[in-house]
């Protein structure tokens, strides 16, 4: 289902609170240019407007490839959505029960909210301490199968079914019996997958909010006003009464989804080889760092919901769709590392995309080294010529692969 977004950013300015603006990139434009949200419309159109100028920029929706970055999502309790949205409730205790196969909790956002039990992956209570634990976690969760689980505080893990929740204590069924915990000694509910009302279409948009809520979106409306977000069970978030949209900047980060723009991502990849320098291996990731972490990338530990990250030396193959794409494009920057840098040394590598043309493979393009001091991503574009394939690879540049973690933002396929 392809549904238009249309967004309007206008400039408001504040002596003491001076207006957010971000990178809003399009397909097929090379230049980036420095916007702020103002008004999304289901629909319509899409417009921008600078922020040293008063003109508006006009253009569709689907022409949209992201504005903004993912917020850092505050370490608190929350839901996790089969579809990967994640909403972050006010506190524990904002969750509050299951009722009626519904769950009850608190947003800041959208104030009292109910979601259907069969749409939940998890209910996180107790969160990690740190966002690469967090990261982490969510990862698994994603990829979880099985059944219906209860992690306690004592670090035991029942599995079986669950029964019910109020604000006092869970009840789960395991074995023959029927078992309750209390609140207090609860770290998470996870939920058997194959019981989940999984999507049966693709969003329209990821949508992020400045607390670090995620949201894969059916349809969207935001005003001065108010926001408002159809997720894919049908369930229709509003923003409570309290909030103001646009000036409190609910919203971080916007990537609408459409047929114009088709991210590697998305795909599994044909074959994927990794020469260490030494020893080891490293995996690849998509959407994710190769530590399975939230892309990230700069001093401000952007975040960003699309890409592909790789460790120098590895190639990635990927067969290309039938369809009429006829540009690759990317943004090419070193990502976070694990550890910090070993003796000065901060990573550099070499990226090439490599075209397949019938039976033969060309070098199609060879980045400058690419450093971990470099701020600003290098801007990739590539003519697909009616190619079956694709490699993307990267090389080992100054220092061996010490801290080569490249990422490839936003690598996609423009029509």
């Amino acid at each position: 289902m392809l549904l238009c977004i249309a967004l309007a950013l206008a400039i408001t300015l504040y002596a003491s609170k001076p207006g957010k603006t971000a990178d809003l990139k399009l397909v097929g434009d090379v230049n980036h240019i420095n916007m702020e949200v103002a008004e999304i419309e289901t629909d319509s159109i899409a417009r921008f407007t600078g922020k040293e100028s008063e003109q508006a920029v006009t253009v569709s929706p689907d022409s949209v490839v992201r504005w903004g970055s993912l917020a850092k999502p505050a370490l608190r309790p929350f839901v996790l959505l089969c579809d990967g949205t994640e909403i972050i409730a006010q506190n524990t205790r904002s969750i509050r029960r299951v009722e009626r196969d519904l769950l009850f909790f608190r947003s800041d956002v959208f104030g009292d909210v109910s979601l259907p039990v069969d749409s939940l992956r998890a209910i996180v209570l107790l969160p990690p301490g740190s966002h690469l634990q967090r990261d982490k976690l969510t990862a698994r969760l994603e990829t979880r199968s099985g059944p219906d689980e209860v992690l306690l505080t004592s670090g035991d893990i029942v599995r079986g079914r669950f029964v019910s929740m109020d604000d006092r204590s869970v009840t789960f069924y395991s074995g023959t019996r029927e078992q309750t915990y209390p609140r207090d000694s609860i770290v998470m509910l996870a939920f058997d997958p194959k019981f989940s009302e999984e999507p049966s279409q693709s969003p329209v948009a990821i949508v992020g909010l400045s607390e670090g809520d995620k949201l894969f979106a059916e349809r969207l409306m935001l005003n001065d006003d108010s926001f408002e977000v159809e997720l894919y069970d049908g369930t229709v978030l509003q923003s409570a009464r309290y909030i103001r949209p646009v000036e409190d900047r609910v919203v971080s980060f916007l990537q609408p989804l459409s047929a114009k723009v088709d991210y590697l991502s998305d795909h599994a990849p044909a074959s994927y080889r990794y020469v260490p320098f030494l020893s080891g291996h490293l995996p690849y990731g998509l959407d994710r760092d190769v530590f399975g972490r939230q892309l990230s990338y700069g001093s401000k530990s952007q975040l960003v919901a699309k890409g592909i990250a790789m460790h120098s030396t590895s190639r990635l193959t990927f067969s290309l769709p039938t369809k009429n794409y006829r540009t690759f494009a990317a943004e090419l920057i070193l990502g976070q590392t694990e550890t910090r840098p070993m003796n000065g040394i901060h990573g550099s590598v070499i990226y090439r995309v490599f075209l397949k043309n019938e039976d033969a493979w060309r070098e199609a393009y060879k980045s400058d080294i690419v450093r971990r001091e470099n701020r600003t991503p290098v801007r990739c574009r590539v003519d697909l010529a009616n190619a079956s394939a694709i490699s993307l690879v990267v090389d080992y540049a100054d220092d061996a692969d010490v801290g080569d973690h490249a990422l490839w933002l936003d690598a996609r396929l423009e029509q």
